[in-house]
């Protein structure tokens, strides 16, 4: 079940990209 996780994984860490980029185009 490597591949469920590392889909999840790269999910996660593309969403938390996302949500950080949004962040930075809201402050600036």
């Amino acid at each position: 079940y490597t591949k469920p996780a590392r889909a999840e994984y790269v999910r996660a860490t593309l969403l938390a990209r996302d949500v950080g980029l949004a962040k930075e185009l809201g402050l600036a």
